[in-house]
């Protein structure tokens, strides 16, 4: 993830009366080792509104200088944003953003995993990451290709943004906004909330706040309750009866829509960082979002869908009939079910296909599947041998790059050693 370069650009925007942000007075931004981080300087209960950003101040495509345009050309989601983002850089100081834009340290561009060099990505072949298709730029290359083509289309109209002459430059760009924005509502979708993004990520997941946004509005105008879509050809009601009623409801519900927030989940010591919960993500994606991993990442699982696959081409027809049985049977696609999860348990999945391979006799039942036999266990334990990243020196270049390529491949590693482990009488 890109680093903020200057904290306090951010809290200037936040504290300018007409943004109509709240910045709690027992917050402290700090200098730390990854960077800036937010700091109690008080303690803190839980429940307690630590920001609150109104989303007509957030910078979402729909907010931005180019949302008719980017309606118009029928662009939309994380696709827009980035567009949206550009062009509000170019403007400078004309953006109502321009603060907050400028405290985005985008001169040390950091590069998504699908723009690594040959060398690092070779590094990551089979790993999770390659298996989720982290490493392709195929995506990456289509968003760049559509921003410039409605550069093109406006560039009478909007000088285009320097950043769409170099694929580099905008993939750091992508980087950067993906890696801040927040889901925001119907309307906005994605956004860039000023103040959200200098909360830092938790290691194992568990951070002490949340973000907070009304998902549930009108995705045409952004509010609540408005009418949009509604069919006026129902039962009469009484519109006096019901507005006393409701009214009080109404007006919370209406606040609360238009306001992203953060918000403690937990008490917070003072001069503890606080730190945001960004959800049960994979190193894989983590480094795929955030270009970043962590070490024993409690999220993390190791597939042995390819070693499974491998297997079966190599068994007799009784056993590829289980198999197509089983295949019938399963609501998901079962290869990606094949699994050992961060603590070297193998996924019931795994078990199952295990025993099927191993069993012998000619008829199974559900309930047998379950249990793991000598054979089944030690059928497991050669997938995950086979599915062991060899020891190789890690030579590349960028010293973050290689601690992040270390960490992955670390951390498969010992979950397919645990497992091994686990599974020994």
């Amino acid at each position: 993830m890109t680093s903020t370069v200057d904290p306090s650009k951010v809290i200037l925007w936040l504290q300018q009366p007409h943004n109509q942000s709240f910045w709690h007075t027992d917050l402290q931004v700090r200098h730390t080792q990854n960077g800036v981080g937010v700091f109690a300087t008080r303690p803190i209960e839980p429940d307690t509104v630590l920001l609150s950003v109104p989303k007509s101040s957030i910078l979402s495509a729909q907010n931005s200088c180019i949302a008719n345009l980017l309606c118009d050309a029928q662009i939309f989601g994380m696709h827009a944003l980035v567009i949206a983002f550009l062009y509000e850089k170019n403007v400078g100081a004309a953006s109502p953003w321009s603060d907050y834009i400028n405290s985005i340290n985008l001169a040390d561009a950091v590069l998504p995993p699908c723009m690594w060099g040959t060398r690092a990505k070779s590094l990551l072949a089979g790993t999770e990451a390659d298996l989720m298709g982290v490493l392709d730029n195929t995506e990456l290359v289509a968003h760049y290709e559509l921003a410039r083509r409605f550069a093109v289309q406006h560039a009478p109209m909007i000088p285009a943004p320097a950043e769409l002459a170099d694929l580099s430059k905008f993939a750091a760009v992508v980087l950067a906004v993906a890696s801040r924005a927040f889901e925001i509502d119907h309307f906005h979708l994605s956004g860039l909330v000023p103040g959200a993004d200098l909360f830092n990520h938790h290691p194992d997941g568990q951070g002490s706040v949340h973000f907070e946004a009304l998902a549930e509005v009108c995705p045409d105008c952004g509010k609540l309750d408005c009418g949009h879509g509604s069919d006026d050809s129902g039962d009469f009601e009484d519109p006096q009866a019901t507005d006393l009623l409701s009214d009080a409801d109404n007006t919370d519900k209406d606040e609360n829509s238009e306001l992203c927030d953060i918000v403690s989940h937990t008490s917070i010591v003072p001069d503890t960082e606080i730190f945001n919960t960004y959800g049960p993500l994979s190193n894989a994606e983590l480094l795929a979002r955030y270009a970043f991993c962590v070490e024993d990442n409690p999220y993390d699982t190791v597939c042995l869908g390819k070693q499974v696959s491998a297997h079966r081409k190599r068994v007799n027809p009784a056993i590829s009939r289980r198999l197509r049985w089983w295949s019938r049977q399963s609501e998901q696609p079962w290869l990606l079910e094949c699994y050992v999860n961060a603590n070297g348990t193998p996924s019931p999945q795994l078990c199952c296909v295990a025993k099927l391979f191993t069993a012998p006799g000619k008829k199974l039942s559900r309930s047998r599947l379950n249990r793991l036999t000598p054979s089944a266990r030690r059928l497991i334990q050669q997938w995950c041998a086979q599915r062991k990243l060899p020891d190789v020196p890690i030579t590349v270049q960028d010293a973050t790059i290689a601690a992040q390529i270390r960490c992955i491949r670390e951390n498969e590693n010992r979950i397919l050693d645990k497992c091994i482990a686990k599974l020994k009488y």
